[in-house]
């Protein structure tokens, strides 16, 4: 009887043992198939352009257009971008062509228009305006006064109401106010018959402040969405009051969709550009890491494009054009006249074969490449005898988009051109 307990308990345990056994493969396996699931929005972006852009920065042109129907500024991120090379601003299209050179003190995007306002600042200290045309980034001086309409909702927390405030060219109407669209507001007191901010924010929609005012800070609403501070970090709340990307980021320095203090971008274009700890990445509108945070700059991804900062040089990484932004690319790119041209002898130790005619040589086709001697001029044309635009270094990586007669088109530092396929490596 004893033998035969002994031998019934042993049984138990040993059961019991491998019932765990089989349990803790299958949470493993569980808990495998969750990690592979919340990686899998991770990508590796294509290097359209690779980090070879000197810059001190590149930022994105954002207009706040107002509607007049919702009274809600739409935030719409321009497909060309700010440059600033030695402490002036120039433009720097979709492409990573600059079309605009870095001379301004400033360049701002017009409300409720396309185009750009450019700003200097003479030896009198006066401003002088420039207007900037979206189409062709064509010139002339503007005298016109822009960027004067621009509102604000605010949050009368005493008496627990929202006032609209408008400032159109100096003169401020004020009025009673239901947002049909979410608005963060900002929570002010009234002293001595003026509005005069308490340091709160908060959610409000359909005439009534959703959450109350317990934020600290608060970004515009876009795509349905807004960036809010709470002790001392950032996350994004959508319509409903849901935090759709967790709070723990910081703030863009130097940016500001109304100017004021440092804000995080606004979500568009399907994608939201993060920032921690000086390190920048892209995740989705629906909070999913589309890449680490492993850039230490980073714009608004603007039709599926982002320029990235990577060991201190710039480039342009691609997430998937969309329509919007291929139709743009087309219709603002100039392609080099495609032409060959024999070699003078004044330029042998450059080239020592004359280029072929088919469309891809022996060097390949699209793709990376390393430069493989010192001083490999960069064109701004197909040939030896086109201009040339600066000269490379040994080790220099360069992404070529296309191949015509031996030579490959690519951007260096901001501009567009030619190199002879002769003097790349493939990475």
């Amino acid at each position: 009887m004893k033998k035969n307990f002994i031998r019934l308990l042993s049984f138990a345990i040993c059961l019991v043992m491998t019932l765990c056994f089989f349990d803790g493969c299958t949470s493993k396996k569980s808990e495998t198939e969750e990690t592979t699931t919340a990686s899998s929005t991770l990508v590796d972006p294509k290097w359209i352009i690779g980090p070879t852009i000197e810059a001190e920065s590149i930022e994105p042109l954002v207009r706040a257009d107002y509607n007049e129907n919702t009274r809600h500024y739409d935030i719409i991120y321009a497909d060309c971008f700010k440059i600033k090379q030695n402490g002036k601003y120039g433009i720097i299209d979709y492409n990573g062509k600059v079309v605009i050179s870095p001379k301004y003190d400033s360049i701002t995007a017009i409300r409720n228009r396309d185009d750009f306002l450019a700003v200097t600042i003479d030896e009198d200290g006066e401003r002088v305006q420039t207007y900037i045309n979206y189409n062709d980034f064509s010139t002339e001086p503007a005298y016109k006064t822009y960027n004067s309409l621009r509102y604000e909702y605010l949050w009368v927390t005493a008496e627990n109401r929202a006032v609209f405030i408008q400032n159109d060219g100096g003169d401020i109407y004020e009025e009673e106010l239901k947002a049909s669209l979410p608005e963060s507001v900002r929570g002010v007191k009234d002293v001595d018959g003026k509005f005069v901010s308490d340091g709160t924010y908060g959610l409000y929609i359909n005439g009534k402040n959703v959450m109350g005012m317990i934020y600290s800070g608060a970004g515009s609403f876009s795509n349905g969405m807004a960036a809010f501070k709470s002790n001392g970090v950032w996350g994004y709340i959508d319509s409903n009051g849901k935090t759709v990307i967790p709070f723990g980021y910081d703030a863009v320095k130097g940016y500001s969709t109304f100017g004021g203090d440092d804000t995080p971008y606004e979500s568009y274009d399907g994608y939201v550009t993060v920032t921690k700890d000086g390190k920048f990445g892209i995740m989705t509108n629906e909070g999913k890491p589309v890449t680490e945070l492993v850039f230490d700059g980073a714009t608004p991804v603007v039709g599926g494009r982002a320029y990235v900062l990577k060991g201190g040089k710039w480039g342009l990484v691609s997430f998937g054009d969309s329509s919007y932004a291929t139709s743009r690319t087309e219709a603002t790119t100039v392609k080099p006249t495609e032409k060959t041209t024999e070699k003078t002898t004044e330029e042998t130790t450059e080239e020592t074969t004359e280029p072929e005619t088919t469309a891809e040589n022996e060097n390949g086709g699209a793709g990376n490449y390393i430069v493989n001697t010192e001083g490999l001029r960069f064109r701004a044309e197909i040939g030896t005898d086109s201009d040339i635009l600066a000269e490379l270094s040994y080790g220099t990586e360069l992404t070529v988009d296309r191949v015509v007669d031996g030579w490959g088109h690519t951007y260096y530092d901001g501009n567009e051109g030619w190199v002879s396929l002769d003097y790349l490596d493939e990475e």
